[in-house]
């Protein structure tokens, strides 16, 4: 655990006024979307699943999608260019019918992990106690 990182934190406003446990509690529960990649043999599950593949296979419109899934294993979803190319790919997909917008959210969905603060700021990769909030908040006085 970085104690420095945890007192940087706690000194933000949205920690002022909770107690340690109350202030763990928060460091701790994932509420942050963290992009992270997405198997293609995932996306093509979908589509097999709710009968689109094969559509979008044989449709011209359907091509870049096509050799997309099959010339990649993964979308890096963290990987801004990537994740603009899968959301341009899929944009033209529903544009032509092939799928609807809820298509499009579900396979994005499939890049997205939720991660608590104390991941997101490199505090600590396991869990922010009521003893550790205690301790940096000591050190902060």
């Amino acid at each position: 655990m970085d104690i420095d990182k945890l007192q940087t934190e706690l000194a933000k406003p949205a920690y002022v006024g909770l107690d340690y446990q109350s202030a763990a509690d928060a460091l701790n529960t994932p509420t942050i979307v963290d992009k992270q990649g997405i198997p293609a043999h995932d996306i093509k599950r979908y589509l097999t699943l709710v009968g689109k593949r094969a559509a979008i296979a044989a449709d011209p419109a359907g091509a870049a999608a096509t050799h997309a899934l099959d010339d990649f294993t993964d979308f890096d979803m963290s990987d801004s260019a990537v994740d603009a190319a899968l959301i341009a790919v899929l944009d033209g997909l529903v544009a032509a019918n092939l799928l609807v917008d809820g298509d499009k959210t579900a396979i994005l969905a499939m890049g997205d992990t939720l991660i608590s603060v104390a991941e997101s700021e490199g505090i600590s990769n396991s869990k922010i106690t009521a003893g550790h909030v205690q301790a940096a908040r000591w050190r902060m006085i």
